[in-house]
């Protein structure tokens, strides 16, 4: 039995048991009757015993309001589970990880106008037959205005089903972070990517390690990287011709280069110290001293030249 009688103040429950019907009672319970301070819920490697539990937990879910964190990773969840789970979550869970489940869209098309961050790593698709519905996530992120954070690592996402998605970000402004870690992309995928990124208004953070994609790829990456000022992080395999030229790119991005090269932009010149300072803080961890000295000196030439021009 899970008894939380006294814990008023818990901020965190992390489960890694079977659910019973009965357990589930008891957590439905528990975290409707903590609703003031239990902010993350974690069930990790739970089994629900049948799909009554599940719709037992699922309304208990139902009636809290305070939970922003739900985790429910490796819990062998099926479509027809999440359709029955989904739907109940609260307005309040802003973040939510699915990792290591069975999902191939239910929870797609359930995404609630309060989500910021969705992670459905590693959903199976060698058991599943196929992977991740892509073209509905392209659909529904295309104009999401809320989903900051998308996890689709560990997929066999082929190139195919990237370019999809990849146009719905010239549509989408608030996506910041889409991990595309361990998938099927080959050079085709970065050519599209390469040749939509100086459209990409909103991406901060792309990583696609893992990937089969060669030296023809990487070159088209920096191509789109020379007009794009948004993306400041970018993970990616080692070893291409372009991949200091790459790196430069992004370090500029991350220094400030939007600023003396996005048209919308008019920086005040009490600004500037304060622009350079950012940039000489940054630790050898977060740009290289060298590549911080090449930053420094670009920005100091170019918003120059515009400040002496206005």
């Amino acid at each position: 039995a899970i008894n939380l009688s006294g814990m008023r103040y818990l901020k965190e429950l992390i489960l890694e048991v079977d659910l019973s019907e009965r357990s589930c009672r008891y957590l439905a319970s528990a975290i409707t009757k903590i609703p003031s301070s239990l902010l993350c819920l974690r069930l990790e490697g739970c089994s629900f015993e049948n799909a009554t539990a599940l719709a037992i937990f699922a309304q208990g879910m139902k009636r809290s309001y305070t939970i922003s964190t739900f985790v429910l990773t490796k819990c062998h969840l099926t479509d027809d589970d999440f359709k029955n789970l989904i739907p109940n979550l609260p307005t309040s869970v802003r973040v939510l990880d699915l990792t290591d489940n069975f999902c191939r869209s239910e929870v797609i098309t359930s995404i609630g106008p309060t989500l910021r961050s969705l992670n459905l790593t590693n959903q199976h698709p060698e058991e599943l037959g196929g992977s991740l519905d892509i073209s509905l996530v392209a659909r529904t992120i295309e104009y999401n205005q809320t989903l900051q954070e998308l996890d689709l690592s560990f997929n066999l996402l082929t190139s195919g089903d990237v370019c999809d998605l990849i146009d719905a970000l010239e549509e989408n402004t608030t996506l910041e972070s889409l991990n595309l870690m361990n998938n099927q992309l080959d050079d085709s995928a970065m050519l599209h990517i390469g040749k939509l990124l100086p459209q990409m208004k909103g991406l901060r953070y792309l990583n696609i390690t893992a990937n089969r994609f060669g030296d023809h790829g990487a070159d088209a990456l920096f191509r789109g990287l020379l007009r794009n000022y948004q993306l400041t992080r970018l993970e990616m395999p080692r070893g291409f011709d372009a991949q200091n030229k790459i790196n430069y790119l992004v370090a500029l991005n991350q220094g400030g280069r939007r600023l003396v090269k996005a048209d919308d932009i008019l920086v005040p010149l009490g600004i500037w110290p304060l622009v350079l300072e950012r940039v000489n803080m940054l630790s050898d961890k977060e740009m290289a001293r060298s590549v911080r000295a090449s930053v420094l000196f670009f920005l100091l030439r170019e918003g120059t030249a515009m400040i002496d021009c206005k």
